[in-house]
């Protein structure tokens, strides 16, 4: 069996998973959605292979539930999950995701999350002035 790059969690705990490699992608996003979603400036998240990457803990799935945005800027359905008890938001899966077998985890949910930088950050047009861009990552007004 692989030994977990990652450990992750929700807030509460109710939601606990491992991850088992590297994200394909790292981005910083700053669509409403996401900005909405973090209750800040926007989200960085990485970009796994569902089937075998993310393993679910025992239990965890009784604590998941999935809120499926219809109004997206791609004009196709997106599953937001959530944890059911702390409401944190887990993960996104988005058409495009969905057909390559992918889901768009939460880097703040992962031990060392923080520690992944953002290769680009997308939907700048919704990052506040203040913020500014981040040194070395490419800014992108929409999804590249």
């Amino acid at each position: 069996m692989s030994t977990a790059k990652y450990t992750g969690e929700c807030l509460c705990g109710g939601v606990r998973f491992t991850v088992l490699n590297e994200p394909k992608a790292v981005l910083s996003c700053h669509c409403e959605h996401c900005r909405k979603g973090a209750g800040g400036i926007g989200q960085v998240f990485g970009v796994f292979s569902k089937d075998d990457d993310l393993n679910l803990k025992p239990g965890s799935e009784d604590n998941i539930s999935t809120y499926v945005f219809t109004k997206t800027t791609s004009g196709k359905p997106k599953d937001k999950t959530f944890c059911k008890s702390c409401g944190v938001p887990l993960w996104t899966v988005t058409d495009d995701v969905r057909q390559k077998g992918q889901i768009i985890l939460r880097t703040a949910l992962l031990d060392k999350g923080s520690e992944l930088k953002p290769k680009a950050a997308i939907f700048t047009t919704g990052r506040p002035s203040w913020a500014g861009s981040m040194e070395g990552v490419p800014d992108f007004e929409t999804m590249p």
